[in-house]
């Protein structure tokens, strides 16, 4: 079965943020947010980790190379296909492959589950709940889960309408809107070169704690820990991230309900 993906997704990671994105995020910035989720993450033993939204293999990679079997999935061909040529250039064994999470199959498979820089929301309520029930078949018992987030009420309450990038041989304009009663924050991201400009439009969900919270509940999920940054901070609405350290639930026999 084949799900049709939102339009505007394909269209907004395509190989503009590649190239001007993707291509630009420092190592330095990537081994911070590896090094940080490495004391929470099961046993290498205990199982492989599934990097959902993994992009062009960024933490995939670094993991890879700490010893953890590594499979990393993603709607988009162009970065699985990079994140491939990367794995091969630096003779790291991991597993790349084009999926969406919304038919993950597998049951019982994976020690853990990560979501990287915001890949989590890009689906309305019913389907981002989905995803997170077919994440929790997933994993096996007591799995652990890793949710790295926008924080919302920081967001709003710092609420940017346009911000510019200067990238020296080109530009970066997002523009912002923000519906609180959808909780959806539309960012229409153009590209501005010499003698011509690109634009596309991301729409993600950005929930409240408490709403992220009741939905891993209801998807079999206990929160153990949030954190608002990489350096481990508290998580207040003064956070730039919200960073979601969560299990899944034992079931319970009979005579321990």
């Amino acid at each position: 079965m084949k799900r049709k993906l939102p339009d505007w997704l394909p269209d907004y990671f395509d190989d503009y943020y590649l190239k001007c994105v993707l291509e630009e995020i420092p190592p330095e910035r990537t081994l911070k947010q590896v090094e940080f989720v490495l004391p929470f993450l099961p046993n290498p033993e205990s199982g492989p980790l599934l990097d959902v939204g993994c992009g062009i293999g960024r933490h995939t990679l670094l993991l890879a190379k700490r010893g953890f079997q590594m499979v990393g999935i993603d709607v988009i061909p162009l970065f699985i296909h990079r994140a491939e040529e990367e794995a091969e250039k630096q003779r790291v064994l991991c597993q790349f492959r084009v999926q969406d999470v919304r038919l993950l199959e597998e049951e019982d498979v994976y020690a853990g589950a990560l979501f990287f820089w915001s890949s989590f929301g890009y689906f309305e309520d019913e389907e981002n709940l989905e995803v997170l029930l077919r994440i929790n078949r997933a994993l096996k018992p007591e799995g652990f889960l890793f949710l790295d987030l926008e924080n919302r009420d920081y967001i709003i309450r710092h609420f940017q309408n346009e911000t510019w990038k200067d990238k020296k041989a080109f530009f970066i304009l997002e523009r912002n809107r923000f519906d609180p009663t959808t909780d959806l924050l539309i960012t229409r991201k153009i590209y501005v070169f010499p003698g011509g400009r690109k634009e596309a439009e991301r729409r993600l969900k950005l929930y409240p704690f408490t709403a992220l919270t009741r939905f891993l509940k209801e998807t079999g999920f206990a929160v153990e820990r949030v954190f608002g940054g990489w350096n481990g901070e508290p998580f207040n609405v003064e956070s730039q991230r919200m960073m979601i350290l969560a299990r899944k639930k034992p079931i319970l026999k009979p005579n321990e309900v």
